[in-house]
């Protein structure tokens, strides 16, 4: 990882995902709900949103995927474009694929270690305080109602409908 000096600002940017629920009406099994980025999870069939916010927890970046998806699958492309920041991320982002690219370009990392790696590598616990700035943004877009239940069956729509989410928080 790359060293930080202690009067170098850093500038944070942080990752994560939240699961939404799809309602009946815009669910449709028949057409391959996958690629609608809709999948089924013990809680009934799911949509992800995933989400790279700045250091004041505005949306940068939104993604879909289904449900039943792993976090760490949509990393990369989550943060790909971004330079010169340290990306805060839950345990579901700990892989050393993952901390490659983010090395690779530049980007810092501030990942607790999962429970089952050999080796933990160290984070810096301060700066992982300010993750809750992504929960923060997820309760922001959430309040509105076609965000927190998943009205629509075509996933453009969803995802227009979370970028219009993502431009009111910036307001």
């Amino acid at each position: 990882m790359r060293k930080v000096s202690p009067n170098h600002r850093v500038s944070f940017g942080g990752g994560d995902s939240t699961c939404c629920k799809v309602h009946k009406h815009g669910l449709c099994w028949a057409k391959t709900a996958e690629t609608e980025c809709i999948g089924r999870t013990r809680g009934g069939a799911n949509t992800k949103i995933h989400a790279l916010v700045d250091a004041k927890g505005r949306p940068i970046k939104v993604l879909l995927s289904a449900g039943n998806s792993h976090d760490s699958l949509f990393a990369i492309d989550l943060v790909e474009g971004q330079s010169d920041r340290t990306i805060l991320a839950d345990k579901a982002y700990d892989t050393d694929a993952i901390r490659a690219f983010f090395d690779a370009n530049g980007l810092g990392a501030c990942i607790p270690s999962k429970e089952n790696r050999k080796k933990p590598i160290l984070h810096h616990k301060g700066h992982y305080k300010r993750r809750h700035l992504v929960e923060n943004c997820f309760q922001r877009m959430k309040e509105f109602r076609a965000i927190a239940t998943r009205y629509e069956k075509l996933d453009e729509r969803f995802l227009g409908l979370t970028h219009l989410a993502a431009i009111l928080t910036w307001m």
